[in-house]
């Protein structure tokens, strides 16, 4: 029960009395030493006893709380029960035979698409084309000039010959014949004939370099992959300019279509013999020569021997021209041989 008390200052304050029965504060408390009486006594007892019912109410709920935050136990990290993780793997066996069955077709297709192509390039060599591209373009062509001796035919270029050239025409189409084409041109002027001739050789050429270009663009960018994916693989290998001299001749000659890791094991069995040949020849002149200072100077077999100053490191060497490496072979194969090229 709320009730408004008048404050001190007028306003009015908010009370709460709680009880069974509406009772007065001195009802609860003891005034003059009058100790509260039984009844009320025993009312205070029941609400200890209902506030202690409650905590203990709460605290119940709240250990409730507790056991259904933990974290459910799952078979697999997955499945709630056997039953479910049986079912879990059946679909899974079924999502592995359907993926086998998937990478079987696909390598049928790829197969049958091999097979087409080989044959397509076949009927292109045997037409008299180098290639399927050529092969379609010169079909391009033609039918780009069909449209051509159309476009004469329906402006009146003919003449009087214009229903005969609209059945070579039409039995062209109807055939593929090319003699028809032919007759069907010969109804046409000279002018109107070379303006043709023209016109489908500059189609001919505007589609040659297109299909020159994007094959272009497809060995850069096989080149370019392969290059990135081998220096990632082999770190500063490709850095001496021979090396990518040599390496980037292949990639032109072949389409890109070279096995890098082949290309490296060679040229490097090239520089180790190009390498023992440089120190064999080097040492021979250096005996030779050590012959000489013997013979030439006073002091015979006590003259000191030559002494190299200049010294290199291992990827100095690696970055070195073939010029620079002849020119300080000697040093380096001295190095190589007190071992200090490091």
């Amino acid at each position: 029960m709320n009730e408004q008390t008048p404050a001190a200052d007028g306003t009015s304050v908010e009370t709460s009395i709680s009880g069974a029965s509406e009772t007065t504060q001195s009802e609860n408390t003891s005034i003059d030493g009058i100790e509260p009486t039984s009844d009320t006594a025993a009312a205070q007892s029941g609400n200890t006893d209902g506030e202690n019912a409650t905590a203990e109410g709460e605290t119940g709920a709240g250990a409730d709380d507790e056991t259904s935050k933990q974290p459910e136990k799952l078979l697999a990290g997955k499945y709630k029960s056997v039953e479910d993780l049986a079912k879990g793997y059946k679909e899974a066996e079924k999502s592995v035979s359907r993926v086998a069955e998937l990478e079987k077709q696909l390598k049928v297709y790829q197969e049958q698409e091999e097979q087409a192509k080989l044959k397509r390039e076949t009927e292109a060599r045997q037409a008299g084309f180098s290639t399927i591209e050529e092969q379609q373009i010169a079909a391009d062509a033609v039918q780009y000039e069909l449209s051509l001796i159309s476009q004469a035919l329906n402006s009146g270029k003919a003449g009087e010959n214009t229903e005969a050239m609209r059945a070579a025409l039409i039995d062209f189409v109807n055939t593929g014949n090319v003699n028809l084409l032919v007759e069907a041109k010969g109804y046409l002027d000279p002018n109107t004939l070379e303006y043709i001739v023209k016109q489908k050789t500059a189609f001919e050429n505007q589609k040659t370099t297109e299909f020159q270009q994007k094959q272009s663009e497809a060995v850069f960018n096989t080149v370019k992959e392969k290059l990135e994916a081998f220096t990632k693989e082999t770190g500063d290998w490709l850095n001496p300019p021979v090396r990518q001299k040599a390496v980037g001749e292949l990639m032109r000659a072949f389409g890109g279509n070279v096995d890098l890791n082949y290309v490296k094991g060679l040229i490097e069995e090239i520089e180790t013999d190009a390498v023992a040949r440089s120190q064999s020849n080097s040492k021979a002149q250096t005996e030779q020569q050590s012959r000489i200072d013997q013979m030439q100077s006073p002091a015979g077999a006590n003259a000191p021997p030559k002494a190299y100053t200049q010294f290199f490191t291992k990827k100095q060497v690696d970055r070195m021209s073939e010029a620079e490496y002849m020119k300080n072979a000697d040093a380096i194969l001295k190095q190589m041989t007190d071992g200090t090229l490091k």
